[in-house]
């Protein structure tokens, strides 16, 4: 899915925010560097004052020690950092705390800089505490919990564990106010510990680029954003054998871009839930190990989800990828706002299952490819009003690499709406949509009001459903004709007509028959003497089956486009024969490639050609002034080119006036006319 060239931009990017972002000192990775005060004589900024535990890091030690100090060693007491000037620490071989609460406890508004590399090695800084005997609450490694408290830490390698035998809060890093940024960190939560707690009744922000996170011990988890706290994710790897990812409070925020995230099963890799709002992009998960509770992608209990060019791949498939759940908690409830768009949904038992919601929810699928699941959608209706679905809202590009999207509703009855009801773009019909339940298929209505998708019976154990595209089905004979609604069911055996609807510059080319199930192909079912006409016989077959009227272009030329085919030989060679034209377009595209360069995409449209010929002509001015109609008077670019190709007679104008900015071209017709200008000496 991620291509080099996507890779390179995105570690750019990161680099970008990082530079703009960090303060210097969070770039100083040596022993010794970070910024002095002018109070601080050369000698203690050139020595390094080493830490111990039990410090209190206020204005006089500053002012007394520097502004550079360094860690390692064993550590039985914290420190605590309150001072309001900037310092660097920096960790100097491995680091070891042993019962303590919070080690580096920030509660200054200075900027604290952790470098955790010495010589390009990441420096290990391990912590051990007991919760349950100290009762400490929240604790961590690095702890912040002032507003203005902002720390950066620099690679290192941290590791943290809770000895108690009861789950705690304890967390490796751990944000109640102030911010965090984590640059190219190794985290790992062991027994009963978080790697990252952001979040609580104050404003808290955590900025992770690269690295890795990781839960590995008996109930650990891995970053919680939660209240009102911020995190965002670049270009690292998180995984974890509970949840991964949890997002939860109406005003928490979580953001992941090109990132890989890996659960073991046990939990979701990403839980929502209290109205929290979550963001993945770019980003790759995945679920591994042998059972799932809540959902393999995503656990959804209310609140917002995007998910937009990621790929998830389920490695058991006894998975459910998203799980948007109605739970009756006060605290929990709520509506789904659930958005999967250009994503690959892979290998699960459900790809999705979705529970009705008494507030109502919305969810898209743009562009989603299942594959390799047992149902792709499942709807887990109320039994007692089983018409009360959760509806989902499903794009042209949604599709089933196997075929038919297959649906399954939990309590099937007559009427049950799957998808929602779309207006002005009549595509729904074309859905290739299964359903899983015994007896029951997916019709289709259409009404003034909008097309939707929803569950009907069958009439009968020999009843299947035909829909047809581009065409008209009709059964009967003489006066007892009857017009064939999409997916209307016939009984096996009956005889159908089909006739190719008349599209407007098409020509009909073939039918393409298919079962609705998986899209196998069929061959042989059409009447074989009239098969390839425009109207053709069979009868109804034992299984669904949608049979689509294909079309070709009337001619290969695009009308409309120059007075001449700039060459009637050629223009000739391409109605009469194609041999020309293939030749025309093959060594047309080959100049074009070459001369209009290879980044350039190819125009589509008559003002995407003229500006391209304008632009290589070097931006001309025309010798008239007048104006098109149907181009913007502000878009002086788009006129001047519009009106200097048709002076030049490479495009011409229509014959109401108007330029027609948005018709149609060619590829040959692109090459054509570039080669026409190159021949008028307009350009090299």
């Amino acid at each position: 899915m991620r291509k080099k060239s996507l890779r390179f931009i995105s570690a750019a990017l990161a680099v970008s925010m990082m530079a703009s972002t960090l303060p210097v000192g969070a770039f100083a990775l040596e022993v010794g560097a970070g910024e002095t005060t002018a109070a601080v004589s050369e000698q203690k900024a050139a020595t390094p004052c080493h830490l111990d535990g039990g410090k209190t890091i206020g204005e006089t030690f500053v002012e007394t020690y520097g502004t550079v100090y360094t860690l390692s060693g064993n550590y039985t007491q914290g420190i605590t950092i309150e001072t309001k000037q900037d310092i660097t620490i920096n960790i100097d071989g491995e680091v070891t705390i042993t019962g303590v609460a919070k080690f580096l406890d920030v509660t200054g508004t200075g900027k604290v800089t952790i470098n955790g590399t010495k010589d390009g090695v990441d420096q290990k800084i391990k912590m051990t505490t007991d919760c349950n005997v100290m009762n400490t609450g929240d604790t961590g490694v690095v702890y912040l919990e002032a507003a203005g408290a902002d720390v950066t830490c620099n690679g290192g390698d941290y590791y943290s564990k809770e000895t108690s035998e009861v789950n705690s809060t304890y967390s490796v890093f751990c944000v109640k106010d102030g911010s965090l940024k984590l640059n190219e960190v190794t985290a790992e939560a062991g027994e009963r510990t978080h790697v990252i707690d952001c979040g609580g009744n104050s404003s808290a922000s955590v900025e992770i680029h690269g690295g890795n996170f990781k839960a590995s011990g008996i109930n650990s988890g891995g970053i919680d954003c939660r209240g009102k706290g911020s995190v965002s994710i670049y270009n690292a790897k998180v995984e974890s054998g509970n949840y991964v990812l949890a997002v939860g409070g109406s005003s928490a925020e979580l953001k992941i871009y090109n990132s890989t995230v890996v659960g073991e099963n046990e939990n979701s890799c990403v839980t929502v839930q209290s109205g929290g709002s979550f963001w993945a992009e770019n980003c790759e998960f995945t679920s591994v190990g042998n059972r799932n509770y809540n959902g393999g992608l995503l656990y959804m209990l209310s609140g917002k989800a995007t998910i937009k060019d990621s790929n998830y791949v389920a490695e058991r498939n006894s998975v459910t990828g998203i799980l948007a759940q109605y739970l009756a908690f006060a605290f929990l409830n709520g509506p789904h706002k659930l958005t999967v768009e250009n994503t690959k949904i892979k290998g699960c038992k459900k790809a999705f299952e979705l529970e009705y919601d008494r507030e109502g929810s919305d969810i898209e699928l743009k562009n989603v490819t299942f594959e390799d699941n047992e149902t792709d959608i499942y709807l887990k209706n109320d039994s007692s009003t089983p018409a009360n679905a959760p509806q989902v809202e499903l794009d042209e590009g949604t599709k089933d690499t196997a075929g038919a999207i297959t649906v399954e509703v939990a309590y099937p009855a007559d009427d049950v709406q799957i998808t929602t009801k779309t207006t002005g773009k009549d595509y729904q019909q074309n859905l290739k949509l299964t359903g899983k339940n015994d007896g029951w298929l997916i019709g289709y209505e259409k009404g003034a009001d909008g097309e939707y998708r929803y569950l009907t019976q069958r009439k009968g154990d020999k009843y299947f459903g035909l829909n047809t595209i581009n065409a008209t089905a009709t059964t009967g004979e003489g006066d007892n004709v009857t017009t064939l609604k999409p997916y209307a069911q016939l009984k096996e055996g009956t005889p159908v007509n089909l006739t190719a609807d008349i599209l407007e510059g098409k020509k009909f080319a073939r039918w393409k028959v298919e079962k609705v199930a998986d899209g196998t192909p069929v061959t042989g079912l059409l009447d074989a003497e009239t098969e390839n006409t425009e109207n053709t016989s069979f009868s109804m077959p034992e299984y669904d089956v949608i049979i689509t009227a294909e079309y070709e272009d009337e001619s290969i030329v695009d009308p409309g486009t120059g007075d001449t085919d700039y060459g009637g030989d050629i223009a000739a060679g391409v109605v009469i024969g194609g041999i020309a034209a293939v030749g025309a377009y093959e060594v047309g595209t080959g100049l074009y490639r070459i001369l209009a360069m290879d980044d350039v995409a190819m125009p589509t449209n008559r003002i995407a050609l003229a500006k391209l010929l304008w632009e290589r002509a070097g931006k001309p001015e025309p010798e008239s002034t007048a104006l098109y109609s149907d181009i913007s008077a502000e878009d002086t670019d788009a006129q001047k080119a519009a009106r200097w190709a048709v002076e030049q007679e490479l495009l011409n104008d229509a014959e109401d006036g108007k330029f027609h900015p948005a018709f149609p071209v060619s590829k040959l017709r692109v090459c054509l006319t570039w080669e026409n200008a190159k021949q008028k000496g307009l350009f090299d």
